[in-house]
């Protein structure tokens, strides 16, 4: 946590999942692998139908699309709260 936009880097991320969760390695659960994102669209889309064997958490930072502007405005106005519930 705390070291970027996992999504932004997808190709190394579904590689990790993979790799943490094949029981030929690691072999974690599901349930104690978790990518938390703030959630970028394209590659939210492609996780869900690569149907990767880990968690997923949103940062919204706020349910409220105002507050959430403000506290990360980058991310929130390109990637409203409407647009990720469509999606879902």
């Amino acid at each position: 946590m705390g070291m970027g936009e996992p999504l932004l880097n997808y190709t190394a991320v579904k590689s990790v999942c993979e790799f943490l969760t094949d029981t030929n390695f690691y072999g974690l659960s599901r349930k104690r692998v978790t990518i938390s994102t703030s959630w970028v669209l394209q590659p939210l889309l492609q996780f869900i139908e690569d149907e990767l064997p880990v968690s997923l958490a949103f940062s919204l930072h706020s349910a409220d699309q105002t507050l959430r502007e403000k506290l990360i405005p980058t991310i929130a106005k390109f990637y409203t709260l409407e647009k990720l519930f469509a999606a879902l």
